[in-house]
């Protein structure tokens, strides 16, 4: 028994160094370090008689960690690989399957996470002959730190008939991951424009996009920003802020991915323009609502008593006077939006942030518009010794002049600015984002809006002259509007006070906890699966501080931003601040109040109107949910 027994050993002892080699060449090669592992896989045991072979890197990487695609992002670099010491191959083609973006602390990555298998087609020299693969692999990977780390990997198949390894279908799953013309998934590129500082990419889809986004490679390696993104109707608009100015005519290479599918175009960016004719014509439309509309705002409310004397100092006069007079106070208004568009335009073209009502933030003009409503608060309670210049008489008075009319309708546009009354805003925006004839049109427009009850009563001058002829009733009418206008300048005052000092977020009365704003700190939030409302406000936008008490802070949206996992985050634009103005152009938007709620399933961020309501801010937080 003994004897059979040692010549059994001998057999198998025989057949296992036999059989080890060819074992060792079905099993990957694969090396392990912190981040996790890496293996040189083939989709095949054997090269049967083919030309070429699927292989690939597969990465196992642990909970937390990272590696890069061929464009990393702002940070890191992909997986390079070399090939020498190989033998029986020609020069491998890597491919590189759908990646993810994220964002962490302002940083903007792109790679992959978990298991993901790098395929390479990898062409054969001799058909039919044993092949040996050698990959000496760099690559870099990521959680709390980046490691450079490296692994030499080898894999030899053997020459006989082909057959699929366990790695055949987790190749084919690899390969079915990389990005295909965009065409053949039935999407189009419909546009590339350059408009402004911001780079516009246009998409349509028959089906629609779910959750879409598109990343962007140029020959010069720009890290292009999270898009804005906005569905209109079949069509899907990514706008990318702060993009190079000397985009038109460069290249891009655009990798579309939306749920499981994923697409790729190439396009030279064209420069940018209106998207039709009548486009401007509805906005001019909107404007001129908005504009109407901006005479019941808040912030427009003390030019009421300007408004008043005007018309007092109409009553029992001529019809023909009364006409010409508020025609003056219409042109002052129109002239005084004119002038903004023309300043805008300017600034705009000096290559600086441009917004609505930008002038608050400035110390000399706050002083200045306190002076003078002082002045007048003064005249109209008959405290001057000393007249004032004719010019500045007729205004605090409410004008009986030609000049003083023209004057009054100025001073009113100048106090109306701060606000952001509906349709104002996206009047505004359309026109900021376009260009100076644009710009001229919207602001036309808006002035045309404001100056219409003064226009109503050029019409019929009858709603002037047939009013009570002054009496001593007149002189407590006089007082009462020069106490508007005293608190006018106060509060002023206060903006002025905050415009040199340095404000602060913190918790308010209503218990809402504010967080100072951090761009970057939204996706941080995001990804821990928290709900994000930023309030962009400043002190002198009145509308932002009505939002603030009618709804942000009191009642239910108060007590929901109260709730854990919601972040409350203010934008203090008191003072200029280009972080917030090129954080408001994300959204196409130049001015205030600004809202947005970011969370899990909104992370580009869900615009809300400027006048908010309880509905409009809960919807938006619970679609921001996970």
């Amino acid at each position: 028994m003994s004897r059979r027994l040692s010549h059994l050993l001998r057999n198998a002892t025989f057949c296992l160094a036999f059989l080890i080699p060819f074992t060792a060449s079905a099993s990957p090669s694969k090396s392990f370090n912190q981040s996790g592992s890496v293996a040189l896989v083939a989709a095949i045991q054997s090269v049967g008689d083919q030309a070429s072979l699927q292989a690939g890197l597969a990465f196992d990487l642990k909970p937390g960690w990272k590696i890069y695609w061929r464009f990393p992002g702002d940070a890191g670099y992909p997986p390079k690989t070399k090939w020498a010491d190989s033998s029986n191959i020609g020069q491998p083609l890597q491919s590189w399957p759908a990646p993810h973006r994220t964002v962490d602390a302002g940083l903007q990555t792109i790679g992959y996470t978990g298991s993901i298998i790098l395929p390479f087609a990898i062409p054969i020299s001799v058909p039919g002959q044993a092949v040996h693969l050698h990959a000496a692999v760099d690559y870099l990977a990521c959680e709390k730190i980046c490691v450079p780390l490296d692994a030499t990997l080898d894999l030899d198949i053997p020459a006989g008939p082909a057959k699929p390894s366990e790695f055949f279908h987790p190749l084919a799953q690899a390969l079915a991951a990389v990005p295909v013309a965009g065409d053949t998934l039935g999407w189009g590129l419909d546009s590339v424009e350059s408009v402004g500082s911001s780079l516009i990419v246009i998409l349509s889809s028959a089906q629609g996009f779910s959750h879409p986004d598109v990343l962007i490679e140029d020959e010069a390696g720009t890290s292009y920003p999270v898009p804005v993104i906005e569905h209109k109707g079949a069509q899907t608009l990514f706008t990318y802020a702060d993009a190079p100015a000397d985009l038109i005519g460069r290249t891009l290479t655009l990798t579309v991915l939306d749920s499981v599918k994923a697409g790729t175009f190439t396009r030279a960016v064209t420069a940018g323009k209106p998207r039709s004719g009548a486009s401007i014509w509805l906005m001019a439309a909107i404007a001129l609502l908005g504009g109407l509309i901006l005479n019941l705002m808040p912030c427009v409310l003390p030019i009421l008593s300007l408004k008043i004397l005007s018309l007092l100092a109409h009553s029992g006069g001529h019809r023909l006077h009364a006409r010409a007079g508020f025609l003056a106070s219409s042109a002052g208004i129109l002239v005084s939006f004119l002038g903004l568009a023309a300043l805008l335009i300017a600034i705009r073209g000096a290559g600086h942030a441009v917004g609505w009502g930008l002038q608050f933030q400035q110390p000399l003009f706050l002083a200045f518009m306190i002076a003078v409503l002082t002045l007048f608060a003064a005249n109209l309670w008959g405290a001057f010794e000393i007249p004032l210049p004719s010019w500045a008489g007729e205004l605090g008075t409410g004008g009986t002049s030609l000049a003083g009319h023209f004057l009054s309708g100025m001073f009113a546009t100048l106090l109306a600015t701060p606000c952001s009354a509906p349709f104002v805003g996206t009047a505004i925006s359309f026109a900021l984002s376009r260009g100076p004839s644009e710009i001229i049109i919207i602001f036309l427009a808006l002035g045309t809006g404001m100056s219409a009850p003064f226009l109503t009563v050029a019409l019929w001058p009858e709603l002037a002259t047939r009013l009570p002829h002054p009496g001593p009733w007149m002189g407590l009418v006089r007082k009462l509007l020069g106490v508007i206008l005293a608190v006018t300048a106060l509060w002023l005052g206060a903006v002025l006070f905050g415009v040199m000092g340095h404000a602060s977020a913190a918790k308010s009365e209503s218990g809402v906890a504010w967080t100072a704003f951090d761009q970057s700190a939204i996706a941080a939030e995001v990804a821990k699966g928290h709900v994000v409302l930023v309030d962009v406000t400043a002190d002198w936008c009145i509308t932002c501080k009505v939002n603030k008490l009618t709804v942000i802070e009191r009642g239910d949206v108060a007590q929901a931003l109260s709730q854990p996992g919601l972040v409350a985050m203010q934008a203090d634009w008191t003072k200029p601040d280009d972080a917030i103005a090129h954080y408001l152009e994300t959204f196409g938007r130049f001015g205030i109040p600004f809202n947005a709620v970011y969370g899990p399933a909104a992370p580009n961020g869900i615009a809300l109107p400027e006048l908010l309501t309880n509905q409009d801010v809960l919807s938006a937080l619970h679609a921001a949910k996970p």
